[in-house]
């Protein structure tokens, strides 16, 4: 795998060395057209770990981190993607518990899938389980590469917007070093000091001190949002809809009980996760990881309402077409002002940095 002149990884053949078995061909996903044999219509749950330590932890709910903490008790292996020391992101395989941080919490950036694929076979041969978690793209790569579902496999993907390319994430951060003048130790998508439905990303900078990035110094989370940065394919996306390639499905559940009452609103500034079952093994995991785990049925309707990308996949603006050549030209900094919000999108963010939800929810009541 090669990185493209937008710093996408693609796999290059090297052709002085290939055989003409045309194998790759065979398992590519967009090419072999293979269906899902997933359900067209998944059971549909919210969700949360009942542990407020684990919910703290993660993005939405703590719902991964129950389904992986019943595949380790037994033995498993889980498999997600990972910050390394120098922030890239790849997937590895994890064996135990303490090691089940580094896979919790959103990275929208491509992953590098490196060695997984084989690992995971390997394990499987072993007579283990794993739990593979992956964009919907990686997880129907994994079923085809290995050209069977057995049942000590279970897969996870999540409800995906698409991924912004490695290079663009690495020159994002080496401008918050310029900005900061410190380097950074640590990055996360999705910080929650300010609530589950405050989207911020934070960083740890050399002094050891956390740091929220609001304004423009988040201006890559409102490219990513905004959809100028994605990979060409995230545009033309086969997995946005039913059924799935993967057992189960999560996401964060936008706007629950908008459509039908939730009787636990007191849940929705901490973290609700959404949760697909596609499958009859993710019926079984939810079974097996359900006494760590919250569960309320809910409707396919409500999940979709604010999940766009479980019915379409992003649509590409405009800027797109001219994005990736002002970034290999000027770095971060000659797109930075492309991706600022514009002035009234900015004043609404503003509010959600600076003002805490609660005050926001009475001067709503106030305003009706």
């Amino acid at each position: 795998m090669i990185a493209d002149e937008e710093g996408f990884l693609r796999p290059l053949v090297e052709e002085d060395a290939c055989s003409g078995c045309a194998l790759c061909e065979k398992t590519c996903p967009p090419l072999t057209g293979r269906a899902s044999d997933k359900r067209a219509n998944p059971n549909v749950f919210a969700g949360w770990h009942k542990d407020p330590e684990i919910r703290a932890k993660s993005s939405s709910g703590g719902a991964f981190s129950a389904l992986a903490q019943s595949i380790l008790a037994d033995g498993g292996v889980v498999v997600g993607a990972a910050f390394s020391e120098k922030n890239e992101v790849a997937h590895i395989c994890i064996e135990h518990p303490g090691d089940l941080d580094r896979l919790r919490r959103s990275k929208y950036v491509q992953s590098r899938i490196d060695g997984t694929f084989q690992a995971t076979r390997t394990f499987l041969e072993q007579g283990r389980r794993v739990l593979f978690v992956g964009t919907p793209c990686q997880i129907a790569g994994l079923t085809s590469y290995l050209d069977d579902d057995p049942d000590t496999l279970f897969t996870v993907d999540f409800i995906c917007h698409g991924v912004p390319s490695p290079e663009l994430f690495r020159c994002y951060l080496e401008w918050l070093e310029n900005r900061f003048g410190q380097s950074l130790d640590a990055f996360n998508f999705r910080d929650k000091r300010q609530g589950w439905q405050n989207v911020m990303a934070s960083v740890r900078v050399g002094d050891g001190k956390q740091s929220l990035l609001k304004g423009p110094l988040n201006s890559y989370y409102h490219g990513f949002v905004a959809g100028v940065s994605l990979r060409p394919s995230c545009y033309e996306c086969r997995h946005m809809n039913y059924p799935r390639p993967s057992d189960l499905t999560l996401g964060d559940f936008w706007g629950i009980g908008e459509v039908e009452p939730f009787p636990f609103p007191e849940q929705t500034t901490r973290g609700i996760s959404l949760l697909l079952a596609n499958s009859e093994k993710g019926d079984s995991l939810l079974h097996k990881a359900a006494p760590k785990l919250v569960l309320v049925e809910r409707t396919r309707e409500e999940a979709q309402r604010r999940n766009i990308h479980l019915q379409r996949p992003a649509k590409r603006p405009a800027a797109r077409d001219t994005f990736y050549g002002k970034v290999a030209q000027s770095g971060f900094a000659g797109v930075e002002t492309v991706l600022r919000l514009p002035l009234k999108r900015r004043a609404v963010q503003w509010v959600k940095e600076n003002i805490h939800p609660d005050v926001v929810k009475r001067l709503r009541r106030m305003a009706r």
